[in-house]
């Protein structure tokens, strides 16, 4: 009698189980979208931040102390419109500054002139 109990307990445990979709799978599909989503987040984050200070040092067109007062600002901002409003505004400055060491010449070619900030 215990053989044939053990035994048919050893067929429980050994069946495989189904997929339980109830509440509790519900919520752990939702705390995966979530995670992914914050993980979706801090990726934006990090493009933003990262394309706002490579414009901000590519070129010497930005001071030492720009540079890093912007940086201090970016790395504290978790906002991603604030981010786009800062980007849309350091690539304004950006170009305004380029465009302000170009050399016109008479033929309508411009060049753009080297300096050290």
């Amino acid at each position: 009698m215990l053989t044939a109990t053990m035994e048919a307990t050893a067929m429980l445990i050994a069946s495989p189980t189904t997929k339980y979709t109830g509440p509790l799978g519900r919520k752990f599909k939702k705390e995966a979208e979530v995670k992914l989503a914050q993980n979706r987040h801090l990726l934006t984050l990090s493009a933003m931040r990262s394309n706002i200070m490579s414009m901000m040092c590519e070129a010497d067109l930005f001071a030492a102390d720009e540079q890093l007062r912007a940086n201090d600002r970016v790395f504290q901002c978790e906002s991603i419109p604030q981010l786009h409003r800062w980007y849309c505004n350091v690539y304004r400055v950006f170009t305004e500054r380029r465009n302000a060491l170009r050399l016109p010449f008479v033929d309508g070619s411009t060049f753009l002139m080297a300096v050290a900030s």
